[in-house]
């Protein structure tokens, strides 16, 4: 765990404010001013997690215990008896032990809700002063969505928020092995549920549904009357913002299918959406009641579950940007937006990861690998998509330039266009391996539709004559 953290708070202000100064001076702790008060005579050790209350006073952790500075400057103690441990529930807050807390929060009814962070436990001091746990078990883990907090693991919970209806927000981490990255809420009738964060270190996700987002390091959550939860994405260098919606059809992100990455789109690019809600819970080639669109224009359907879909972007499309939809059984998605090129080629590969060995095809018909090469001289059919707009030849054509390049040198192109009978969207290049490539397994391949190429991590297996 981290010595110190940073404090995470945030400040909602209007247009006219913005330019408002600060003068800012010592309120509790180190060294007196020129005229001492009792916070400022008292040594305080790395304060952490500052809260207020609606009379101006102020809450925050600080050596297993937690503290609350009045209005008139009084410091006392509120939580913990400062012995680090973990007791005292059902009794006096200030006779309880604590464990590292690192986060305060109070809500309208002047409960005070503290992160114990060492002991795995949330744990709120009453208006009268008497402590319980309210969510964790005190084991380190991630287990209990679904049931009541007070049996749930969390680890290392590290920032705590309330709104206004009672609900309680959890940034957890696990800085040793990052398999705990999340947001955590427990209901006013405390039942625990994850919100955001599928756990895994990573930043990925904007745009879509929170719970299959990657968070690194949440550190801190605050939430505003609207009910918009904010994560200081600390390992991230970013602050998350979480917004309530009440549609059941998300969209997380449009990735090209041959190379899985969140490219631009083109006319006729094969693509793939990730989501919740989008189709059906079986995945079905046929799927009723599915139907995706770029700027309101249909695309074709290739298959569809509730967490991807497989579309061919509209020849249509045009633009620099495109709004995504999709549609299932009448409840549509917000938009998402996608930036739109003239071309953007990538190559299919046999580990659908768009990159490595190439799903190339030889004249006989045989998979093209290490073990069955291709000859100089010889050749092969690649498959791509991407390739933009096409002419009205059949099969279709691009009307942008192709080029293929293999081991570094320009090949002929014996024929680039629809794969025939095959779904609109899928190229298909036969090229001839060009004398002077040099024989091996790993040989790149590069396809150029326009300005824009391929990955050149993608290879062919060629064999000298």
């Amino acid at each position: 765990m981290r010595s110190a953290r940073v404090v995470f708070g945030f400040l909602l202000l209007s247009a006219a404010a913005a330019a408002q100064q600060y003068v800012i001076s010592t309120y509790a702790g180190g060294a007196p001013p020129p005229t001492p008060s009792p916070a400022v005579d008292v040594s305080i050790g790395a304060p952490l997690g500052v809260a207020t209350d609606a009379a101006g006073n102020v809450y925050f952790a600080s050596s297993h215990t937690v503290f609350k500075l009045d209005h008139n400057g009084v410091l006392m103690r509120v939580a913990g008896n400062s012995n680090s441990g973990y007791s005292g529930d059902g009794g006096p807050a200030t006779s309880a032990q604590l464990r590292s807390p690192t986060a305060v929060a109070l809500d309208g009814a002047g409960n005070l809700f503290i992160a114990d962070t060492g002991n795995g436990r949330l744990r709120r001091v009453s208006p009268s002063g008497i402590i319980t746990t309210v969510a964790g078990n005190g084991t380190l883990g991630n287990s209990g969505d679904g049931g009541p907090a007070t049996s749930a693991q969390l680890r290392y919970p590290n920032g705590v928020a309330v709104d206004g209806a009672g609900n309680l927000f959890i940034a957890t981490e696990d800085p040793e092995s990052g398999d705990n990255e999340r947001v955590r809420k427990v209901s006013p009738n405390g039942i625990i549920t994850t919100v955001a964060g599928t756990g895994s270190w990573g930043f990925s996700g904007d745009g879509g549904p929170a719970t299959i987002a990657q968070l690194t390091d949440p550190t801190g959550v605050a939430v505003d009357g609207a009910g918009n939860v904010y994560v200081a994405d600390s390992g991230n260098n970013v602050v998350r913002i979480l917004r309530p919606t009440d549609r059941s059809v998300l969209i997380s992100a449009v990735v090209d299918a041959a190379s899985q990455r969140a490219d631009p789109v083109s006319p006729g690019k094969i693509v793939v959406l990730y989501g919740t809600g989008l189709g059906p819970s079986q995945l079905s080639a046929e799927p009723a009641g599915t139907a995706v669109s770029f700027n309101g224009i249909a695309a074709a359907v290739l298959y569809a579950s509730a967490t991807q879909i497989a579309a061919v972007v509209p020849y249509a499309v045009s633009g620099t940007t495109a709004q995504v939809t999709v549609a299932y059984r009448g409840d549509v998605s917000a938009a998402f937006t996608v930036p739109v090129a003239a071309s953007a080629p990538s190559l299919f590969t046999l580990n659908q990861a768009g990159w490595g060995q190439a799903a190339a095809i030889h004249a006989d018909g045989t998979a093209n690998t290490a073990a069955n090469p291709v000859r100089i001289g010889g050749f092969i059919s690649l498959y791509a998509t991407g390739e933009g707009q096409t002419g009205p030849t059949t099969p279709p054509r691009p009307i942008l330039p192709v080029r293929v390049t293999i081991g570094g040198i320009p090949a002929l192109i014996q024929y680039a266009g629809g794969a025939p009978g095959q779904v609109a969207g899928l190229m298909q290049v036969n090229v001839q391996i060009p004398s002077g490539v040099r024989p091996g397994g790993y040989v790149p391949v590069v396809l150029q539709v326009g300005d824009r190429a391929s990955s050149p991590a993608v290879w062919i297996a060629v064999a000298a004559n």
